[in-house]
């Protein structure tokens, strides 16, 4: 049924049998859990497992009733095919789709409260939390070191008052979730693309692409805890351009470091706040790009220190106010072409704005009456 070298790699193989999913054990040659539903399956195999093991789930579509748990084993869960988009046939990926029968819940969960565990791994899957406001995320990776999450995409995770989680790092009762690696990890339309919270320290980001919802305030990354991240572009922060989407978002007590991160279409690409904190950003390369009116690259809220170096800043459109002088005024329109368009408007009637100058790569020139505020708006 199976290549001898491939069954001696994993300890289960699950695969689609009809409309059921089978658990094929390769240390006895049988079929030790055969079920519709496919969480049974793995869970089962799960449970088979003393304290480690190889699953290797064949290409198909499982539909989970229940969340699939690996308690503190360190379990390798890995599809045979790597995720795809959504598949019409067996022949498209390995995909794990969230039931509603779930609840408040995550698709997959690492890890037990107050016990540490060791090199956990997910690979080559596509998690679909179908949308459903009680999905509280993807993955939950808790309490676990020298982990590895990899070749993953996480679809539509809605769920706004928890908020909704691709992918959900931290320590939990005393334990630990650090040195933990995500290679090519790629969450689509959550609320909040992958977070790490209370004691994810030391973990590393490489590559990836965390894209937000269109329709309420999303973020691409967030760090609310103890955090030390290495993140090794290019990460592709793209929230699709609404009002309050952030593409990284910083509120940590420890140092980050950024290599190559690119920031599109958000309206702040990366928020700061340490407050009282001490902690040293660095960002290195990269680029921070919005089209969206009042674009603000990089807001910077806390007493930590934050370096930029290397990144380029390219907006497309700006805008602002000032107060007439009754001379020609200098204003910095921040582009980093001449703008194509500029606009000026009363804010007081009387203001009366006027281009007495042209448009260069750095400024534009306007005169309005004396102590009259006005407004400007300008585009490549």
């Amino acid at each position: 049924m199976y290549d001898e070298n491939f069954i001696r790699a994993a300890d289960f193989i699950i695969y689609r049998s009809g409309v059921n999913t089978k658990a094929f054990n390769c240390s006895t040659g049988e079929v030790d859990f055969n079920n519709l539903h496919a969480d049974v399956a793995i869970n089962g195999a799960i449970s088979k497992l003393t304290y480690a093991g190889t699953i290797f789930l064949q290409h198909g579509l499982y539909t989970l009733y229940a969340p699939i748990d690996f308690g503190a084993k360190a379990i390798t869960l890995e599809g045979t095919h790597g995720g795809s988009t959504y598949p019409t046939t067996a022949a498209y990926g390995v995909s794990l789709k969230y039931n509603t029968t779930i609840g408040a819940d995550y698709v997959i969960k690492v890890g037990q409260n107050g016990i540490t565990s060791t090199g956990s791994q997910i690979r080559n899957l596509l998690i679909d939390c179908i949308s459903n406001i009680d999905c509280l995320g993807g993955i939950h990776y808790t309490n676990n070191i020298h982990g590895k999450m990899e070749n993953i995409i996480i679809d539509h995770v809605y769920n706004t008052a928890t908020p909704g989680y691709g992918i959900n790092i931290e320590g939990t009762g005393g334990g630990v979730a650090y040195w933990n690696i995500l290679q090519n990890i790629h969450t689509r339309h959550n609320t909040v693309g992958i977070r790490l919270g209370e004691d994810s320290n030391a973990c590393c980001i490489i590559g990836g692409r965390l894209t937000g919802r269109t329709t309420v305030a999303t973020t691409g990354l967030l760090l609310d805890g103890t955090d030390t991240l290495c993140l090794h572009g290019p990460c592709d922060c793209e929230l699709h351009a609404h009002a309050n989407g952030i593409g990284v978002h910083i509120i940590s007590r420890h140092s980050n470091s950024f290599f190559g991160l690119r920031c599109e279409g958000n309206m702040k690409d990366v928020v700061i706040d340490n407050g009282a904190f001490t902690g040293l950003n660095h960002f290195f390369g990269g680029v921070l790009t919005s089209a969206v009116v009042g674009y603000v690259p990089v807001t910077d809220n806390g007493s930590a220190k934050s370096y930029f170096y290397g990144i380029s800043y390219y907006k497309t459109e700006n805008w602002g106010t000032s107060t007439g002088t009754g001379a020609q005024q200098t204003i910095a329109h921040g582009l980093q072409e001449i703008p194509s368009c500029v606009m000026l408007s009363d804010k007081e009637s009387a203001a009366g704005p006027y281009q007495s100058a042209a448009a260069d790569i750095t400024n534009i020139y306007v005169t309005a009456a004396n102590n009259q505020d006005w407004s400007w708006f300008v585009r490549v």
